[in-house]
């Protein structure tokens, strides 16, 4: 099988590579990259030019980006979190009782089905 193509290296501004230069330098150092790719460019400008920035790049944000969390849902109740039920509005008797009665009022009112061997025997 013919070794995968090297990551493009993307456009990266001056500034951007000076910051990146140092961290990346380290994390490569003792990554398995540098038995593939060599030594580490010595400048930030060398690292632009340099074959395996981009997928050294991707591999380095990969292990030390933490990934973001997934966003939570607002509850309508202030600051309280809706994704849990432990934190829901708390209900009222009053509203307990009327949900009671509901409930209640709903069996009462739904017919019973009967089976028609059943019906024969009454």
């Amino acid at each position: 099988a013919a070794p995968a193509a090297p990551a493009a290296a993307p456009a990266v501004d001056a500034k951007t590579l000076e910051e990146l230069h140092g961290p990346l330098g380290e994390w490569y150092a003792a990554s398995d990259l540098r038995a593939r790719h060599g030594a580490y460019p010595e400048t930030p400008e060398a690292l632009a030019a340099w074959p395996a920035f981009g997928e050294a790049t991707e591999q380095f944000l990969a292990a030390t980006v933490e990934p973001s969390a997934p966003r939570r849902k607002r509850s309508r109740f202030g600051k309280r979190d809706a994704t849990t039920t432990e934190n829901a509005a708390p209900a009222s008797l009053e509203t307990k009782r009327l949900a009671r009665a509901q409930r209640e009022a709903l069996a009462a009112s739904q017919l019973t089905v009967v089976a028609p061997d059943a019906a024969r025997q009454l």
